[in-house]
């Protein structure tokens, strides 16, 4: 006679894996919106802590017992604390998702039908949607092209002097991308920050966030790996998430100098060693040539707080280049890495 239930769990269609630090507020309204409009779906949530110091772990084993809570011990960053996550993860697909965003009622289910209807079709890597801040304003978090290197150039002073002698206008990148994020489309790299995959295939193929990367542009280098295989990546707009932090204009010294070597990297590992020499010799040759203007203007006035704000910019990112130029270009190389060393900034000491 057999006692109780010994029948296998069902495997949940959707694993959500959200990486948290110190967002308790912003993590317990996600999971709120998540449990209220996705009751159609079978998930599991899977929230990877690192290392908060908040009560965040207290909210949500008090008041979302369900949710499957994994501490890293130690500030592991985006990409790594992921992979922590999607390893757990017993789901059909996995869903990346940042802590500050929100669902809508429709938010999952339309972007797993489209997922899925994709697959159907085609090598389907991941799929994201429409994403806005809390002022409703469409935010772009997927992108066709990288030019990366066609922007450095188009900020050289020599350049700017030339396109303004012969009335050459600029492309407007931001009004390209705003008006692509307005229709459905096969994006070069989409944002980590809404993300949806098949698991099986990314576990066959290995497709884990490179650990090399602490936070921003791993997503890049990311997509870039899971395209070389073969796969293609989707954007559609049949729905929306919330996104909070996604729109914010302010940004610190501190995030500005982890994006930007965190971008070097993306460049040395995507495109490779010599054009990430070029991209930082071409970087040089700006800062001087921008240095001499600000010298040549000054002479003749004052220069603006504008102009002296932007001064300080262009000095803090060149003192970034002369101290991480060798470590990003000879100490990591294009294969993605476990290593405890990941590229992490850490303000100089005084």
């Amino acid at each position: 006679m057999q006692i109780g239930n010994s029948a296998k769990p069902l495997q949940p269609t959707v694993s959500i894996v959200i990486v948290n630090y110190n967002t308790c507020d912003l993590l317990r309204n996600c999971l709120k919106s998540i449990f209220n409009y996705s009751k159609e779906i079978s998930i599991e949530i899977i929230v990877v802590d690192n290392a908060s110091a908040d009560k965040s772990g207290e909210m949500v084993q008090t008041e979302f017992p369900t949710v499957k809570w994994i501490q890293t011990g130690y500030n592991a960053g985006f990409a790594r604390a992921n992979n922590v996550g999607i390893r757990a993860a017993t789901g059909q697909y996995v869903l990346l998702l940042n802590s500050d965003t929100e669902f809508f009622e429709t938010t999952l289910s339309h972007s797993l039908r489209y997922h899925q209807e994709s697959e159907a079709k085609r090598p389907t890597g991941l799929t994201s949607c429409r994403m806005v801040d809390d002022t409703g304003k469409v935010l772009l978090n997927s992108n066709t092209d990288a030019p990366f290197f066609v922007k450095l150039w188009e900020g050289n002073p020599m350049v700017i002097l030339f396109k303004s002698w012969f009335g050459i206008e600029y492309k407007n990148y931001l009004e390209i991308k705003t008006e692509l994020h307005g229709k459905e489309h096969e994006a070069l790299w989409i944002g980590g920050a809404f993300a949806l995959f098949n698991a099986e295939i990314f576990k066959k193929h290995n497709f884990y966030l490179d650990e090399d990367f602490f936070m921003y542009a791993e997503d890049i280098e990311w997509c870039n790996r899971i395209s070389e295989a073969g796969f293609r990546h989707f954007f559609h707009t049949e729905t929306t998430v919330l996104h909070y932090d996604g729109g914010s204009p302010v940004v610190s010294k501190n995030k500005l100098a982890q994006i930007t070597i965190s971008v070097w990297l993306c460049l040395r590992k995507v495109k490779g060693l010599p054009y990430y020499l070029a991209y930082i010799g071409l970087f040089a040759l700006n800062f001087l040539l921008d240095g001499f203007f600000f010298w040549f203007g000054k002479v003749r006035r004052k220069p603006s707080a504008q102009e002296l704000d932007a001064k300080q910019q262009r000095d803090f990112l060149w003192q970034l280049a002369k101290r991480y130029f060798w470590k990003i270009g000879f100490e990591f190389s294009k294969q993605p890495s476990k290593s405890k060393e990941y590229l992490k900034y850490a303000p100089p000491q005084n």
